[in-house]
C-alpha cells in the first residue's frame, strides 16, 4: 500500500510541532520554577525585613519602658546636704533615695518651690537667697548624673536586646537573632517642647505664677481625665528667685509610643537648643539600630524611635516639711493712774495676777489683781492661735498655704480640726511651741516640741530664714479679762473695778522649706493692760 506524499508530510509536521510543544512545556515549567524561587526569595527578604523590623520596634518600646526606674539609669543621693534635701520626693524616701527619668520632675519642683517661696515671701524675705540658690545646686547635680546615665548608649543596649532578641527572624534564618549595633544610630533627643510635665499644680503655690510656668494638657484630644488640671511646662525654663529650673515634658496619659525619625531629629540638641539652654537635660526620647546577620550572607539592618512616659502625675509638693507655732508669754502691762509701768505674765489659763504696790497719793499703795487667761477656753491650740478678732485671719491663710505646700488636698476645715484636736496639756506661764509636720504620706500632725518626733528628714532645730511680718492685730477688746484693786492708806479700801484691755499680734516668718523642712513660723502674743489707781482717802 503506498502513502500519498501529502499524507506523509502532514504526518512528520505533527510529530515536529509535538516535539516542540514538548520543549516549550519544559522550558516554560523551568521558567516558572525559577518564577516560583524567584517569589520566595522576595517574599523571604521581604519577610525577614519585616520581622527584623517589628524585633527593633520591640526593643525600641522596651528601651521606652525601662529608661523611666531601672537601676543602670538611675542615681542615688549623694551625701552632700543640697541633694539629701530632696531625699522625700525619690523612690524609697531614704539618704540614698533613687532618682529616676519617672522622679527626676519631682525634684526640679521642690527646688521651684523653694525659689517661689523666697519670691512670696516679699518684704519679710530674710536671708533666702542661700537657700534658693543650694537646693537649685542640689537639683542640677542630681539631674545632670541622671542625663548621664541616660545619654550613655551602652545603658541601655541591654534593653533593647531582652525584647529585641525573643522576636523571630526565622526567615533570615533558624539560627539568627538581632543584636546591637553600637554607635551612631543611639541618639536621644528633647521631644514635646512646652508640654506638660508630669508634675500637677494644685492651688498650693505660696501665689500666682505666670503663664509661662504652666500649661494644660496639650494631647489632642485631650483624656477626659485632663480636665481642669495645670502642669508645669517641660523643656521651657521656669524662672523664679532669679535662678532658672527645668521640667522634663510627659504628655499627660501617653504611654511610650514609636515616633517618626522625623519627629525625632527636630527635638535633637544640637541643632535645635533650648531656650536659655540646658546643657545636660535628661532625654525623654530614644534611637536605637539593630542587625540580624546570617553568616555568610547580608544582614538586615533597622532603626527605630520611640517617645518615653511614665503614665504617672505628682503633685508638686513638699512630701516632708513642717511649720513652727510659738504661743509666746502673756503679758499682764500695769497702768498705774495711767501710766505705764512694770509687767508681768500670766498662764495659758484661767490665771490671777496681782500687780505690785504703786503709790496712791499723796501716801497710800494702790494694788491690782488681774483674772486673766480666760481667752484661753477650751484649752486648744486652734483656740489659742484664734482666741480674739479676728478669728482665722491672715494667720490661719498662712498657716493653711504652708500645710497645702506639705498636702495639696489639705482644707481649712482640716486644719481647723487639726488644731483643734491638739489640746494644750502644758499651760504654765512659759513660751509654749508647737510643730505642724507631713510625714511624707500626706498624713498631717500637730504636737508640742517637747512631744514631736519627726520623720527622718525633717530637723526640728531650724527656723524660717524669713524676718518677721505682722499678719493679724487683735484690737483690744474688754470682754475676756477683767481686774481690780484695792487701794491701803492705810487700811485698804475696795475693790474697785479697773479697766482691762486684751489685744494681741499674729506674727509669720516666711521659710522656703529648705532649712531642715521648715516652711515658716506664727508667732502669737498677747497681752491684757490694766488701768487703775486713785488717791488715798484718808490722807492727813
Amino acid at each position: 500500500m503506498t502513502v500519498s506524499p501529502s499524507k506523509s508530510l502532514a504526518k512528520n509536521q505533527l510529530q515536529r510541532d509535538k516535539g516542540s510543544a514538548i520543549a516549550f512545556s519544559a522550558v516554560l515549567a523551568l521558567i516558572l520554577v525559577l518564577l516560583g524561587v524567584a517569589f520566595v526569595v522576595i517574599s523571604m527578604y521581604m519577610g525577614g525585613g519585616k520581622e527584623i523590623k517589628n524585633a527593633v520596634d520591640a526593643g525600641a518600646l522596651n528601651v521606652g519602658r525601662k529608661v523611666l526606674d531601672e537601676e543602670i539609669v538611675s542615681v542615688n543621693l549623694s551625701a552632700d546636704a543640697n541633694q539629701q534635701f530632696f531625699r522625700d520626693v525619690t523612690d524609697t524616701g531614704t539618704v540614698d533615695g533613687k532618682v529616676t527619668l519617672r522622679n527626676i520632675n519631682r525634684v526640679w519642683a521642690k527646688a521651684l518651690f523653694v525659689a517661689l517661696n523666697a519670691d512670696a515671701a516679699g518684704g519679710d524675705a530674710g536671708p533666702t537667697d542661700a537657700s534658693v540658690q543650694a537646693a537649685h545646686d542640689g537639683a542640677l547635680a542630681i539631674s545632670n548624673g541622671l542625663a548621664e546615665k541616660l545619654t550613655t548608649a551602652a545603658n541601655l543596649e541591654g534593653f533593647f536586646t531582652d525584647f529585641a532578641q525573643r522576636n523571630s527572624v526565622r526567615m533570615i534564618g533558624t539560627d539568627v537573632s538581632v543584636t546591637v549595633i553600637p554607635g551612631a544610630g543611639w541618639q536621644t533627643s528633647l521631644m514635646n517642647r512646652a508640654a506638660e510635665s508630669n508634675i500637677e499644680i494644685k492651688d498650693n503655690l505660696p501665689s500666682a505664677i505666670g503663664g509661662a510656668l504652666v500649661t494644660a494638657c496639650t494631647r489632642n484630644p485631650a483624656p477626659a481625665g485632663a480636665a481642669g488640671k495645670t502642669f508645669l511646662r517641660g523643656y521651657e525654663p521656669l524662672t523664679a528667685a532669679g535662678l532658672t529650673f527645668w521640667q522634663v515634658p510627659f504628655q499627660y496619659e501617653e504611654k511610650p509610643h514609636l515616633v517618626a525619625r522625623s519627629t525625632f531629629d527636630n527635638g535633637k540638641q544640637p541643632p535645635n537648643m533650648l531656650p536659655a539652654v540646658w546643657d545636660n537635660p535628661p532625654p525623654n526620647a530614644f534611637s536605637v539600630e539593630g542587625k540580624a546577620v546570617k553568616a555568610g550572607s547580608t544582614g538586615e539592618l533597622a532603626m527605630s524611635w520611640v517617645l518615653t512616659n511614665p503614665k504617672q502625675t505628682y503633685p508638686m509638693q513638699f512630701p516632708l516639711g513642717f511649720i513652727r507655732i510659738k504661743l509666746a508669754r502673756n503679758i499682764v502691762q500695769w497702768y498705774p493712774d495711767g501710766i505705764a509701768a512694770g509687767e508681768d505674765h500670766y498662764k495659758f489659763e484661767s490665771d490671777t495676777v496681782t500687780s505690785p504696790a504703786y503709790p496712791a497719793p499723796p501716801c497710800g499703795l494702790c494694788v491690782a489683781t488681774a483674772y486673766v487667761g480666760n481667752e484661753y477656753f477650751p484649752p486648744s491650740l486652734y483656740k489659742a492661735i484664734c482666741a480674739i478678732e479676728p478669728i482665722g485671719g491672715e494667720a490661719m491663710n498662712r498657716l493653711l498655704q504652708r500645710v497645702k505646700e506639705m498636702n495639696p488636698d489639705f482644707t481649712m476645715n482640716n486644719l481647723e480640726t487639726l488644731l483643734d484636736e491638739c489640746l494644750m496639756l502644758d499651760t504654765e506661764d512659759a513660751d509654749h511651741e508647737f510643730l505642724l509636720w507631713s510625714d511624707g504620706q500626706g498624713h498631717m500632725s500637730v504636737q508640742e516640741l517637747s512631744a514631736a518626733v519627726l520623720p527622718p528628714g525633717l530637723d526640728a532645730s531650724q527656723h524660717p530664714e524669713g524676718t518677721d511680718l505682722v499678719v493679724d492685730v487683735e484690737p483690744g477688746v474688754p470682754l475676756y479679762n477683767n481686774a481690780d484693786f484695792v487701794i491701803k492708806c492705810p487700811g485698804d479700801f475696795g475693790p474697785f473695778p479697773a479697766v482691762t484691755e486684751l489685744s494681741g499680734t499674729r506674727t509669720w516668718y516666711a521659710g522656703t522649706g529648705f532649712k531642715g523642712g521648715c516652711l515658716g513660723e506664727l508667732v502669737i502674743q498677747r497681752k491684757t493692760d490694766v488701768y487703775f489707781g486713785g488717791i488715798c482717802p484718808c490722807a492727813p
